[in-house]
């Protein structure tokens, strides 16, 4: 499984570097979600508006992996800037506020704009910080008249509505508990990898398929005469 950001010493630097893209209506959750991830932990301090392209290499199984990281604006307004960091995007995570459920209602429309990349894979994430002071009264308040089952009422329709959309999972995370935003990366990297190992291993099969029918043909010809 994915083990986080290690020295390239510890595996083998594979050739193939995957490239994750965070989508959504999630403003400040995104860049809160790369910097948690990239760093270890979300600083207090500062944050900016949007998290400059980043390469991380990390380690999944015995090989090291270079992954690409990159941010976006969710404003109608950067659609035509997003599109140029679609193609080559081996999988998004599409975004949004837990403390926010009407950004939900957005999900098929972000679906819609990625269809530009069929070959992606997708992961419907919910994103939440507990710290975020302008929510903090909002978020208390959720959290008293909200009872555990209606919130687990909400995961099952999320975990719906991923699945209508063709998404692999619905995850959770919170920019404060490191752990969790590990957890969404660690799902989404190791899908696209797994994938691609299937991918390799169908393209090996095949091959020896066509080998051995070459090998063969002349005896099927020799033995129709």
């Amino acid at each position: 499984m994915f083990s986080g950001s290690l020295p390239i010493h510890h595996g083998i630097l594979t050739s193939f570097c995957p490239r994750c893209v965070l989508v959504g209506d999630a403003g400040r959750l995104k860049t809160k979600m790369l910097l948690a991830y990239s760093a270890g932990q979300l600083s207090k301090k500062y944050v900016p508006t949007i998290f400059p392209n980043h390469a991380l290499t990390v380690r999944v199984g015995g090989d090291a992996y270079t992954i690409g990281l990159f941010d976006t604006a969710g404003q109608e307004d950067y659609s035509s800037l997003r599109a140029r960091m679609y193609p080559k995007t081996d999988i998004f995570l599409l975004c949004s506020d837990l403390e926010r459920s009407e950004q939900f209602d957005s999900v098929p429309k972000w679906m819609l704009e990625l269809e530009q990349c069929p070959q992606a894979l997708k992961v419907l994430v919910g994103v939440t910080d507990p710290e975020d002071s302008d929510d903090e009264d909002e978020n208390e308040e959720v959290e008293e008249h909200v009872g555990m089952n209606e919130r687990e009422k909400e995961r099952a329709r999320r975990r719906m509505l991923a699945r209508e959309h063709s998404a692999l999972s619905y995850l959770e995370c919170d920019v404060r508990a490191p752990e969790t935003v590990m957890d969404v990366f660690s799902e989404a990297i190791a899908a696209v990898i797994e994938r691609r190992l299937r991918t390799r291993e169908r393209r090996r099969k095949s091959d020896v398929a066509r080998r051995w029918l070459r090998a063969l043909l002349p005896i099927a010809e020799v033995g129709g005469h």
